[in-house]
């Protein structure tokens, strides 16, 4: 019984962080493309004279 869980064990203990390291990429890279959207979209409603620009992306 103990040959099986240690293998598993090992492998949760490896996997562990780099799961975690993983969710931290993806939740830094997931920041970085909505703040560029987020810009984006700014800039498309400051273009079309839409002063309301700052009064809809101020209030998320």
């Amino acid at each position: 019984m103990d040959l099986i869980l240690l293998p598993l064990l090992l492998l949760f203990l490896l996997l562990t962080p780099v799961a975690i390291v993983w969710l931290i990429v993806s939740h830094l890279r997931l920041m970085r493309e909505f703040s560029a959207f987020r810009e984006r979209v700014e800039r498309q409603l400051e273009q079309r004279g839409a002063g309301l620009a700052t009064a809809v992306i101020g209030k998320t």
